[in-house]
């Protein structure tokens, strides 16, 4: 797919290399921290097959965002380990020509990413375990300059740390016997819903209303599938005298977001 006079930052090309969650997925995984992979570490890691990794790492490899660096004989067949191209993440000056759905398909992988980390430290205990963790959250009536002004306070601040990153991993490099742990920070700005609008909390708070499965699709698709059977599961296993009136139609809708998640799998 290289060498056909497409370059890596052109929207649509990009929009091609990024079209798969799973592409998506892996290059997030890559690059948080970056790290070299294989298809079998990530498939592993991710729960997915390892035939469905080992074909979207080579469709990121001939887009060029990720590199071959080594291979490995293991158990008598060739491992093959990528690293992530640093420019593979600079999407700033594309990502508005971006389609729609690979934009959304972006903003969710990497939340979704996000909300797992936090949620692992926090069972970890290590969210709060050293002295000086930073956590901001908040809502403010803005204008476009003032959007613009925000922005830029997040973009500069990502350019930081990235430089703070790229410092530290020199350090660890030069030194012997490195102590390292992994820091995690998520920058994002984003226009608020209405104040009117219903929240998602509201729009599903009635016991026989389940979320579309774009709105679940954070999830890894194997763990997602997982999920939805054992919940079938449990609801076929109850006698039909312990039915609630809205029994049937909750099992309906488990049983079409199983439909619809085998449908677009893997």
């Amino acid at each position: 797919m290289e060498g056909k006079g497409k370059s890596k930052n052109d929207p649509v090309y990009l929009g091609q290399a990024l079209s798969h969650p799973l592409r998506v997925a892996i290059l997030m995984r890559m690059n948080s921290p970056m790290r070299e992979m294989s298809p079998s570490d990530y498939a592993k890691e991710s729960g997915e097959l390892l035939a469905n990794c080992s074909y979207h790492f080579r469709q990121l490899r001939e887009y060029g965002l990720i590199e071959e660096t080594r291979t490995a004989q293991v158990r008598g067949a060739t491992e093959h380990f990528y690293k992530p191209v640093k420019r593979a993440m600079a999407w700033k000056k594309t990502y508005g020509a971006m389609p729609d759905a690979v934009k959304q398909n972006l903003s969710s992988t990497a939340l979704g990413g996000a909300v797992l980390s936090i949620g692992n430290s926090v069972d970890a205990g290590t969210f709060d375990a050293r002295p000086d963790p930073h956590l901001s959250y908040d809502q403010m009536l803005i204008d476009e300059e003032g959007w613009q002004k925000l922005t830029g306070i997040f973009n500069s601040a990502l350019l930081a740390a990235i430089k703070v990153r790229d410092e530290a991993l020199e350090r660890l490099e030069r030194d012997e016997d490195p102590e390292s742990f992994v820091a995690s920070y998520l920058l994002s700005a984003w226009e608020a819903a209405p104040l009117n609008h219903q929240s998602l909390e509201e729009e599903f708070a009635a016991p026989t209303r389940l979320p579309r499965l774009i709105q679940i699709d954070c999830f890894p698709r194997p763990e997602l599938k997982r999920i939805l059977d054992a919940a079938l599961e449990g609801m076929r296993a109850q006698s039909p005298h312990s039915y609630e009136p809205d029994h049937l139609e909750m099992r309906g809708e488990l049983e079409r977001l199983l439909r619809e998640a085998g449908e677009t799998g893997p």
